[in-house]
């Protein structure tokens, strides 16, 4: 094998191997972070389930933001931030991209056991 080939086959297994620490599956369990939050804290994931206890506010600066309960079929469930108001009510299924963290701060507030969300998206009506 060339020096070239050598180079490309490690980058992939580098790649490979580097992953699964940077990314929690779409499969994983709710019931899992809800039981270990720990084992989650800044990983990025990606997660489906039904929207609960949806708030929508304003902040007194005027940024509309949400929040919302990601509930799996087992009743397990997790706190969700998003900024906007996304429109899950009618929603069936929510499939929500982001990153969990055990405490966030915001300013003089702090935040536990929630998802900061990057992308929500209503997946059935």
């Amino acid at each position: 094998m060339n020096s070239r080939g050598l180079c490309a086959f490690a980058l992939a297994t580098v790649l490979i191997v580097s992953t699964p620490a940077m990314c929690i599956a779409a499969d994983e369990v709710i019931c899992s972070i809800a039981k270990k939050p720990q084992e989650f804290d800044h990983k990025n994931i990606t997660l489906k389930g039904a929207a609960t206890d949806v708030k929508e506010t304003t902040s007194r600066r005027g940024y509309d933001y949400s929040t919302f309960r990601l509930q799996d079929p087992a009743g397990c469930a997790v706190k969700v931030f998003t900024w906007g108001h996304p429109d899950l009510n009618t929603c069936n299924q929510v499939s929500v991209d982001g990153v969990f963290e055990t405490e966030h701060h915001q300013g003089r507030y702090t935040f536990y056991n929630e998802i900061q969300a990057t992308k929500v998206n209503c997946l059935s009506r």
